[in-house]
C-alpha cells in the first residue's frame, strides 16, 4: 500500500507541475546518398533530409587516404522557407563508418550558405575524432552557438579527414534500405532513436526551436501613423526583429538587447539602461568557443563592423586566436566638397566618403585639353561631326556630335538665289539650321531676324554667363544660355578629356596597378599570412580614395589606404590588407579578382594567389658511391620558405624494395639534421633509395627522394651467429630486450673485431659491442609507442680483413604487448546516491610508473549515457552526472582510456540509488509551480521524503545482508576452497568491508530520521 501511495502522489504532482512545461526539441536529420540530392549553383550534392533512407539506393562513400587534411564529403539542406534557429548539443552518428588498411581522424563543420551571393559562413567546427575500424558505429559531438538560418539560406555539413600516412580507405554507408533490419541509436543526449527498414544510415541530431514569428521586415512595416515619431525595424527579417517608434527629441539608442544586434556572431550584444536617453549598446568579444578553446574573433576589419560610421573599426592580430576588435571614435574630416576648398582654381576639390571616419579631401590638378582647330578634334569616327569650340581660348575644347547636321558653314546653305543672305544658324550643334533672309544687313531688325541668323542687324548672341560650363549659344535661330560643349565640368567626358585632365567629368579609362604579394612567383604556405599591397592609377593619375577589394575562394577582403593595414602611410595610394592562409585552403594556383570601385564606375582584373604547401626539404649524402660495409652519413635541411624550422622528419632507407631502416629525426633550430647508417656486407647492393617526409600542423609537407650507388663486396668467408641469451617470446612496453650473440667462423673459431648491429622496428640502430672474444651484446627498451604485435629483427655481422670479406646474419622474432594503464577512481567516495543528486566522478589515469597520461582518448558512461570528462590537472579528469528517475535501479559507471598507441585501461564500478532528493523536486518543478499548488506540493514532498526514507531503509537493510553474504563467500573461497589468492582476498575484503561500513552509517542516519532509534 505504501508503494502504491507513493506512485499515485508523485503522478499527481507531475501532472500539476508539468502542465505549463516547455521542452527543447531534438530533431533528427539524415545524411542522404544518391537517392536524395540538392542542386547548389551548378553542382549536385547529397542532401541533409528529414526523410529516412527506408526506400533508397544504397550509397557508400569511400576515399583513399592521403596525407594531410582532406575533404571526405559535403551535404546541403534545401533553402529555408522561414527563419530557423539551432543551438546547444548536436550529435553526428554513423551506423557504419571506419578505416581499413590505415588510420585517420575526422571532423565535421556546419556552414550557413547564402544562395543570393553564394557566400559561406562557418557556424561551428568539431574536434578531430579518431576514426574506428571498418563498418563501426560511431558518435561524435559538437556544441552549437545560438544561430538562425534566414529565408533562402541553406545549411552545409562538411566532413574532413586527417592522416599522417597515406594508404588505406575511409568509408561510410549513409543509405542502405532493408526489409528486415532497423537501426537503434542510443544518443549521448539521453534519447533513443530508431530508423525502421534500414541497414545503415547517418544521423544528425540537432536541437532546434524551428521557425519563428517575424515582427517586421522593413521600417515601413513599423509605421505607427504618428508624424512625431521615427519608425524603424530592428533586426529586420530576423527572429528577434522588433519595431521602434521614437520621438525625434529623444536620444534613446536602444530599448532591448535586440536593438544592439551588430550581425557579428563573435560579439555578445547588450543594451545598457534600455529605453532611456542614457541607453548605450555594447558589443563584447567572445573570448572562447563552445569547446573552451580560444575563439577566432576576427579575420579582417569587416568582421568588426559595428555599423557606426563615427567609429574606426579594426581587427587586431587578424586570423589568429589572439585577434580582437577595436571600435574607436574618430574625427570626421569632411562632410562635403565645400569643406575641402583649398582656394586654388587649378585643382578640383572633393570629399570622398563624406561624414565617415574614412572621409578625405582630394585635390586633383586640372590640366584641361585645349584645341585651336576642328582637325585636332577628329575622333576618327565618320559618323560624328567634329568641332573645336572656343578655338584658341583658355576654355577651348572638342565636341563630337553624334548626329547628321543640316549645315556647318554658311556655304552649306547656298540656295542659288543671289537676292537672299544664306546663313547657317547655330553652326557646331545638332540644331544648326539654314536661313535665307532678304533684308539682313540693312541695319534694321526685320521680322524673323535674330542674333543667330542675322548678327549684323540683331547683334551678337551673348550675355553674362551663369555657372561653369554654361554659355550663350544659338540653338537654331534662338539665342539661349546652354551647357557648353567641349568644356571640362559639363558632366560629359568628351574627346581628349580623361581622368587626368578632367576628373570632374571623366572616370578613369585605363587603370594600372603596382602589386606586391600576388602572382605565380609569390608562394604561400598554409599558415602564412599573405600581405597584399596595391597602388592604383587611373589615366596616369594616382587614385587615393577608391574602394579596392579582392574576391576569391576566401570570400571578400577590402584593401585600405589608411596606414593601419601594412599599407604604408595614410592616404598615400598604397592600399593593403592581409589574408590568413588557413589549413583548410586548397594548395593550388587560385584565380582571384582585384576590383576597383571609383567615381560610380567598377573595374576588375584577374590576379593569381599561389598557395604551395610544399616545405623545402633537402638531403645530401657524403659520397657519390658506396661499398657494402661503408658508413652512410646523411645531412639535410628543412626550411619554411627562407626560414629554418624544427620539427619531426620521417626518414626511410630501402634496398632492393626492402625497408632497412625507418628513423624519426628532428631538425634543429637552424633546420639542419643528420643521420648515419652502417651498411652490412650481407645487404643488397642494388635499389638503394633514401626518402624523407615531414608535415606540419597547418597541412604543409616536405618530401625528398635520393638514390645511392653501391658496389657489392663479395663474401669470401661466412660467419655464424647464434643467440647466447634466449629471447623471450613476448614483451610488454617499457620492458628491456637484451641481445647477446656468439660469432664464429666456418671452422668454429671465435671472431673478434667484427661490426655487429641490428635495427629495431622503429628504425633505431642497436650496435652490439664485444664483451669478450666472439661475444657481442646490447639491449634496447621497448618504448610506449612501440608497435604492438609480432616483430622480426635481423642481426648483421661483417668484417673485412686484407683479402677476406666476412659476413653473416641472424633473424629472431619477438612479440610486443601493450601495457595496462592505471585508472584510480578518486571520487565519489560515497556508495549511495538519490535521484536529483549530481554524481561527480574524478579519475586519475597513469602509466604503470605513475607518469600521468596527457590527452588520452577517454570515454566514460553512466548506464550507457556518456559523461564528459574534462582535464583539471595532468592525468586528472573530472565529470558530472545528474541522477534521474531512469537510474532508480542503480548507477553503473564505466571508464576506458587509450593513449593512441595501443596502451589501454578500463575500470568499472557501481553505486546504489536510494530514494529521491527533496532538492530534485525543487529544481524540477519550482519554475512552473502555480501559487495555488505550492502548499500541496510542499506537503506532498514532505510525505515523499518520509516514504523515501522508509524505502531507502528497506533497500539498505537488504544491501547490508547482501554484503555480509559476499564477505562470507570470499572467506570460503580463500580459507576452505583455495580458489583465490591472498592478493585477491585482501582486495575483495577491503572493498566489501568499506561498503558494509558505509551502509551501516547510512542505516544509522535513516533510523534517527524515522524515529526508530534515539
Amino acid at each position: 500500500m505504501e508503494g502504491t501511495t507513493l506512485k499515485l502522489l508523485a503522478l499527481g504532482i507531475a501532472l500539476l507541475l508539468l502542465a505549463t512545461g516547455v521542452f527543447a526539441s531534438n530533431e533528427i536529420f539524415y545524411l542522404r546518398g544518391s537517392s536524395e540530392t540538392e542542386t547548389v549553383g551548378s553542382s549536385t550534392y547529397y542532401e541533409i533530409s528529414a526523410i529516412a533512407p527506408s526506400s533508397a539506393t544504397a550509397t557508400t562513400i569511400s576515399k583513399t587516404i592521403s596525407v594531410g587534411t582532406n575533404k571526405f564529403n559535403e551535404w546541403f539542406t534545401g533553402e529555408a522557407t522561414g527563419p530557423f534557429t539551432v543551438s546547444g548539443s548536436a550529435f553526428l552518428y554513423f551506423s557504419g563508418i571506419g578505416v581499413s588498411g590505415g588510420s585517420a581522424k575526422y571532423r565535421w563543420s556546419i556552414y550557413d550558405y547564402n544562395s543570393a551571393d553564394q557566400s559561406y559562413s562557418l557556424i561551428v567546427q568539431s574536434n578531430f575524432y579518431t576514426a574506428p575500424s571498418p563498418a563501426s558505429k560511431h558518435e561524435t559531438y559538437v556544441s552549437l552557438p545560438l544561430y538562425t538560418f534566414q529565408v533562402g539560406h541553406r545549411a552545409k555539413l562538411l566532413i574532413e579527414y586527417q592522416a599522417t600516412n597515406a594508404g588505406g580507405t575511409i568509408s561510410a554507408i549513409v543509405d542502405e534500405p532493408s526489409s528486415t533490419q532497423s537501426i537503434t541509436y542510443n544518443s549521448s543526449n539521453g534519447n533513443t532513436y530508431s530508423v525502421g527498414n534500414s541497414g545503415n544510415a547517418a544521423l544528425l541530431i540537432v536541437n532546434t526551436t524551428g521557425s519563428c514569428t517575424i515582427a517586421c521586415t522593413s521600417d515601413n512595416g513599423c509605421d505607427d501613423s504618428s508624424p512625431t515619431t521615427t519608425d524603424s525595424c530592428s533586426s529586420a527579417g530576423g527572429c528577434n526583429s522588433s519595431c521602434l517608434n521614437l520621438a525625434p527629441s529623444s536620444s534613446i539608442e536602444c530599448s532591448s538587447n535586440a536593438d544592439c544586434n551588430d550581425s557579428n556572431s563573435s560579439t555578445t550584444d547588450a543594451c545598457v539602461s534600455p529605453g532611456t536617453t542614457s541607453s548605450l549598446c555594447t558589443h563584447a568579444i567572445s573570448g572562447s568557443d563552445s569547446n573552451g578553446s580560444q575563439a577566432l574573433v576576427c579575420s579582417s576589419d569587416s568582421d568588426c563592423n559595428d555599423s557606426n560610421s563615427s567609429t574606426t573599426d579594426a581587427c587586431i592580430n587578424p586570423g589568429t586566436t589572439s585577434s580582437s576588435c577595436s571600435n574607436t571614435a574618430c574625427s570626421v574630416r569632411c562632410d562635403s566638397a565645400s569643406d575641402c576648398n583649398d582656394n586654388d582654381p587649378s585643382t578640383t576639390d572633393s570629399c570622398s566618403n563624406p561624414g565617415t571616419c574614412n572621409a578625405r579631401c582630394n585635390y586633383v590638378q586640372v590640366i584641361v585639353a585645349s584645341c585651336t582647330s576642328n582637325s585636332e578634334c577628329d575622333d576618327s569616327n565618320p559618323e560624328t561631326a567634329d568641332y573645336c569650340f572656343r578655338a584658341g581660348a583658355s576654355n577651348a575644347g572638342c565636341g563630337n556630335l553624334d548626329c547628321k547636321v543640316e549645315c556647318s558653314t554658311n556655304s552649306d546653305c547656298d540656295d542659288g538665289d543671289s537676292s537672299t543672305s544664306d546663313i547657317c544658324a547655330g553652326a557646331g550643334r545638332c540644331t544648326a539650321s539654314c536661313y535665307h533672309l532678304t533684308s539682313c544687313g540693312n541695319g534694321t531688325v526685320d521680322g524673323g531676324e535674330t542674333p543667330c541668323n542675322c548678327p549684323q542687324d540683331a547683334g551678337v548672341c551673348g550675355g553674362t554667363p551663369g555657372p561653369t560650363c554654361t554659355e550663350f549659344a544659338c540653338i537654331g535661330s534662338s539665342c539661349r544660355q546652354v551647357v557648353a560643349i567641349g568644356c571640362c565640368g559639363n558632366n560629359s567626358c568628351e574627346f581628349r578629356e580623361n581622368y587626368s585632365n578632367c576628373p570632374m567629368d571623366c572616370s578613369p579609362r585605363n587603370y594600372s596597378f603596382e602589386i606586391t604579394g600576388l602572382g605565380e612567383d609569390v608562394k604561400y604556405l598554409k599558415g602564412d599570412t599573405a600581405k597584399i599591397l596595391v597602388s592604383v592609377t587611373g589615366d596616369g593619375v594616382e587614385i587615393k580614395d577608391a574602394k579596392l577589394y579582392l574576391e576569391g575562394f576566401f570570400g571578400r577582403i577590402n584593401l585600405f589606404n589608411d596606414g593601419k593595414h601594412n599599407d604604408g602611410k595614410d592616404f598615400d595610394n598604397v592600399y593593403g590588407n592581409s589574408i590568413p592562409i588557413t589549413a583548410g585552403y586548397e594548395a593550388k594556383l587560385h584565380e582571384i579578382k582585384l576590383v576597383v570601385e571609383f567615381a560610380d564606375d567598377k573595374y576588375a582584373e584577374t590576379k593569381l594567389l599561389n598557395i604551395d604547401s610544399k616545405l623545402s626539404l633537402d638531403v645530401a649524402a657524403d659520397k657519390e658511391k658506396y661499398a657494402l660495409g661503408d658508413n652512410i652519413t646523411l645531412t639535410g635541411k628543412l626550411m619554411r620558405g627562407s626560414i629554418p624550422i624544427s620539427q619531426d622528419i620521417d626518414l626511410n632507407i630501402v634496398a632492393d624494395g626492402k625497408l632497412l631502416i625507418k628513423k624519426l629525426l628532428k631538425s634543429g633550430d637552424d633546420g639542419s639534421f643528420s643521420f648515419s647508417y652502417h651498411t652490412s656486407i650481407v645487404e643488397p647492393s642494388i635499389g638503394w633509395r633514401i626518402t624523407a617526409y615531414t608535415y606540419d600542423n597547418s597541412g604543409n609537407f616536405g618530401y625528398v627522394e635520393k638514390d645511392l650507388n653501391f658496389t657489392s663486396a663479395k663474401i669470401t668467408d661466412f660467419l655464424t651467429l647464434s643467440l647466447a641469451k634466449e629471447i623471450m617470446e613476448s614483451y610488454e612496453r617499457d620492458d628491456k630486450v637484451e641481445i647477446e650473440v656468439s660469432l664464429v667462423d666456418d671452422s668454429g673459431n671465435k671472431v673478434s673485431g667484427a661490426d655487429v648491429s641490428s635495427v629495431t622496428p622503429l628504425g633505431d640502430i642497436v650496435g652490439l659491442k664485444e664483451s669478450q672474444p666472439g661475444m657481442y651484446g646490447a639491449f634496447f627498451t621497448i618504448s610506449r609507442n612501440f608497435p604492438i604485435g609480432l616483430h622480426e629483427m635481423k642481426i648483421n655481422a661483417s668484417r673485412i680483413d686484407a683479402n677476406h670479406v666476412y659476413g653473416g646474419s641472424l633473424v629472431f622474432d619477438f612479440n610486443v604487448q601493450g601495457i595496462s594503464l592505471n585508472i584510480e577512481l578518486i571520487e565519489p567516495v560515497r556508495s549511495t546516491f538519490m535521484v536529483g543528486d549530481d554524481a561527480v566522478f574524478k579519475a586519475k589515469v597513469t602509466y604503470p610508473d605513475n607518469e600521468p597520461l596527457i590527452a588520452p582518448d577517454l570515454n566514460a558512461f553512466v548506464n550507457g549515457k556518456k559523461v564528459i570528462m574534462k582535464a583539471v590537472d595532468k592525468g586528472l579528469y573530472v565529470g558530472s552526472y545528474p541522477v534521474d528517475e531512469t537510474d532508480n535501479k542503480g548507477i553503473d559507471f564505466t571508464i576506458s582510456v587509450d593513449d593512441s598507441f595501443g596502451n589501454s585501461g578500463n575500470a568499472k564500478t557501481a553505486f546504489q540509488v536510494s530514494g529521491v532528493s527533496f532538492f530534485y523536486y525543487i529544481k524540477k518543478y519550482f519554475s512552473s509551480l502555480a501559487i495555488a499548488g505550492i502548499a500541496l506540493a510542499i506537503a506532498a514532498v514532505m510525505l515523499l521524503i518520509s516514504l523515501s526514507w522508509r524505502l531507502s531503509f528497506q533497500n539498505m537493510t537488504k544491501k547490508e545482508k547482501q554484503i555480509i553474504e559476499k564477505i562470507k563467500g570470499t572467506q570460503i573461497q580463500y580459507f576452505k576452497e583455495g580458489a583465490i589468492d591472498r592478493r585477491t582476498y585482501d582486495s575483495e575484503m577491503q572493498k566489501f568491508e568499506a561498503e558494509l561500513e558505509e551502509t551501516k552509517k547510512g542505516l544509522l542516519i535513516l533510523e534517527k530520521k524515522l524515529g526508530l532509534k534515539k
